[in-house]
């Protein structure tokens, strides 16, 4: 089972309680266990061996008879209605709300799918893909159900299952667009062996970051670890490289050359090698090589910036940039609902300078929950960057009446609301949102030097 925080990584008083919870689940004492339960997954919501023995003991109370279809259909309702609330200010106490809805009414759909939607926003993607299991078995033929799957799967590094998943779903719809859209990024992600094509996009090196996790996930082959590892890498990268040598134009062995470079960090011996592939008859065929080319050269030009002489760097950033614009406006037309790649080109065009045009990319993003609260905040910084300091004032208060929190995302946002504030003469507020990220992190950006001017 993979588990965001696996019972054997926790103390030796948790696993002990876990296991007692599991025994009284089989011993016929579900109450017992669910009490146990749901006291255990307050301090460690993400481990999922506890999660499942309380969604087993939830089970065994309704087979039991120990509940009643309407009065738990409405028990649940409400203990929903409960962490709705709860969802922003004390997610942990939610995700125990939504627990109780389950104990009333195990196979509430809502109540699986909001389990989900929470564990995402916690970054707890395996509990999310558990929990959209939950949900597939209450709605087996809604492809929302399957695309909700699909894409905590590509989250929680299991591309190769959320290839099944987004093939499940086209065969209750083959015309959903969800349902394609989720085929071709779970494809994109399969090929590069491990995360999401979005995150190598966006400068996150997503093999790495998959290799890393797999390295603390106990559940996790030795041998699957090893997959990514540098030097298993170019060993088959020279494997395949003399296999083309027999085999010239093979789509699949471009294919698998042109990753492991991406790999290594070879950005010109990548791209080269993907365009072979997409010149082969497979190749031509194969949509998501396209998002694939745009990963790879931009990966190329985030190095070239990075070798480039600081004296130059601003004006290979700024070509860079540019790169990217043309590049997401052609992969736009292709895609226009990708809420990803309206996010990307909205932060491009901000980072040209461009407000005005970043604006409606972001707006669209927003509608998507997998990236509102991002897209929000950049539309803010489209406001302020062309000249409306007050529209950009108003979207990021309340992004902060959401999100009062001073983590990496809070801090971020209470900088740029300190920045509209102090655009709009309105020196006593921004202090006060200066003074709250100094007390918080005193190096962040230029927080130090912006509150030393209110001492002065």
């Amino acid at each position: 089972m993979h588990s965001d925080a696996p019972l054997p990584s926790l103390p030796e008083r948790v696993r002990k309680h876990a296991e007692k919870a599991r025994a009284a689940a089989q011993s016929g004492d579900p109450d017992y266990a669910i009490s146990l339960c749901e006291t255990l997954l307050q301090q460690h919501p993400g481990c999922l061996e506890i999660r499942s023995s309380l969604r087993e003991s939830q089970k065994r109370k309704a087979a039991g008879g120990g509940w009643k279809k309407l009065t738990g259909g409405l028990t649940a309702a409400v203990q929903l209605t409960k962490a709705g609330r709860l969802r922003k200010s004390d997610a942990p106490r939610a995700l125990v709300e939504i627990e109780r809805a389950l104990t009333a009414a195990p196979t509430h759909a809502p109540a699986h799918r909001l389990l989900g939607e929470v564990a995402l926003e916690q970054n707890l993607p395996h509990t999310a893909v558990f929990a959209f299991e939950g949900l597939c078995e209450q709605s087996p033929n809604k492809v929302e159900s399957w695309v909700l799957l699909g894409n905590a799967l590509i989250l929680a590094n299991r591309s190769p299952d959320a290839v099944r998943v987004a093939e499940k779903a086209l065969q209750i719809d083959p015309s959903a667009s969800t349902a394609q859209a989720l085929l071709k990024t779970a494809s994109v992600a399969q090929t590069l062996g491990s995360g999401s094509w979005q995150a190598a996009a966006e400068g996150t090196d997503a093999p790495a970051a998959a290799a890393a996790a797999s390295e603390s996930d106990p559940a996790t082959p030795k041998e699957t670890r090893l997959l990514d590892d540098p030097a298993q890498v170019r060993l088959r990268l020279e494997k395949n490289t003399a296999l083309l040598a027999d085999q010239p134009g093979d789509f699949t062995l471009l294919k698998q050359i042109a990753a492991d470079h991406h790999r290594l960090g070879e950005g010109a011996a990548a791209v080269e090698a993907l365009r072979q592939a997409r010149a082969t008859p497979a190749g031509t065929d194969d949509p998501a090589l396209e998002r694939l080319a745009f990963t790879y050269e931009d990966a190329l030009w985030r190095a070239r910036v990075e070798e480039t002489r600081e004296a130059d760097r601003e004006s290979v950033r700024h070509a860079h940039q540019t790169y990217r614009a043309g590049a997401l406006s052609a992969l736009l037309e292709r895609y226009p609902g990708d809420a990803d790649l309206r996010l990307q080109m909205g932060e491009t065009l901000i980072q040209l300078g461009r407000g005005d045009e970043a604006a409606p990319h972001l707006q669209a993003a927003q509608r998507d929950p997998r990236v509102r609260r991002r897209a929000s905040l950049r539309v803010g910084e489209a406001f302020l960057l062309s000249g409306k300091p007050d529209l950009a004032r108003a979207q990021f208060e309340s992004l902060l009446a959401d999100h009062p929190q001073l983590d990496d995302f809070g801090k971020e946002l209470r900088y740029a609301l300190a920045d509209a504030c102090e655009k709009l003469a309105d020196a006593p507020t921004a202090a006060t949102h200066f003074k709250a990220l100094y007390t918080a992190d005193v190096a962040y950006r230029d927080t130090a030097a912006r509150v030393a001017r209110y001492y002065q």
